[in-house]
């Protein structure tokens, strides 16, 4: 060993005293290690997540699965039931050795070599205690790859959004400056990307000054663009609804000949 350990005799016992080339301070009775009862406390110390949650979880997040949405296509990741029979034998072959559910369980999660061996006595299955940890762990680290959302905008349901938004802008159009107005935003509107998570807030931008005064925003939530009133004194949503184009339009201030109980409650 690199560290500067001595065999010494404290209080009548042959004890191993001092540091390990880890640096970590030990004092062990030596025939603790001569019948094999304390192998832990020399276990090469392992980074857990520089060594293995981080490297995993990158390789699971290529796991990616195609959603019909309205404009086109989403990529997201797999739901983490059916990334689990890929985690648990990744897990299982990394804690197939002792050494290795003993220095995850101590490294990783502060459990003592004396807990373990406590744990062990009453049954308890170390490896199934490292696995769940390391799981669970793994699923949080994953949650931010959940939100994100490859939007692919396929040509054709893009061209028809447009196509839409020229005919409300058609209907809208008149004479009087109101309808003309109105006509000039709903074209706007229809010449922007289809509303994602990665644009959103370019559709908010768009709310009128007295509408934005108002408390109304446009927010993104469980993957769907939502329009929410907030009472700009307390900061809370008063209500919300789902995001639609006539909304939007309104939103912005066009004139589109309806009452929504959105902007007219």
């Amino acid at each position: 060993n690199k560290g500067d350990l001595k065999i010494e005799n404290i209080n009548g016992v042959l004890t191993v005293h001092g540091k390990t080339q880890g640096n970590k301070n030990v004092s062990i009775p030596a025939y603790k290690i001569i019948n094999g009862e304390n192998v832990f406390r020399f276990n090469e110390k392992v980074d857990i997540y520089g060594d293995l949650l981080d490297p995993l979880t990158k390789e699971l997040e290529k796991y990616k699965t195609d959603k019909q949405i309205e404009y086109g296509i989403s990529k997201e990741l797999i739901p983490f039931k059916e990334l689990e029979p890929r985690i648990d034998s990744y897990l299982k072959n990394y804690l197939k050795d002792r050494t290795a559910v003993q220095s995850v369980l101590g490294d990783g999660y502060g459990y003592s070599y004396e807990q373990q061996i406590a744990k062990e006595k009453e049954g308890v299955n170390l490896r199934e205690i490292a696995a769940d940890a390391l799981k669970e762990d793994i699923r949080k680290m994953l949650e931010p790859a959940y939100q994100q959302k490859d939007i692919q905008a396929d040509p054709t349901l893009v061209a028809k959004q447009r196509a839409k938004a020229f005919d409300l802008a058609q209907q809208t159009a008149g004479d009087t400056a109101g309808e003309r107005k109105s006509g000039n935003i709903a074209q706007s509107l229809g010449d922007m990307k289809p509303i994602s998570q990665a644009n959103y807030k370019e559709y908010e931008q768009k709310i009128s000054k007295s509408n934005f005064e108002k408390g109304y925003r446009i927010v993104y939530t469980k993957g769907k663009p939502t329009v929410v009133k907030y009472d700009l004194k307390t900061g809370k949503p008063e209500f919300a609804r789902p995001y639609n184009q006539t909304i939007m339009l309104e939103l912005a201030g066009a004139q589109t000949g309806t009452k929504l109980p959105i902007l007219n409650k």
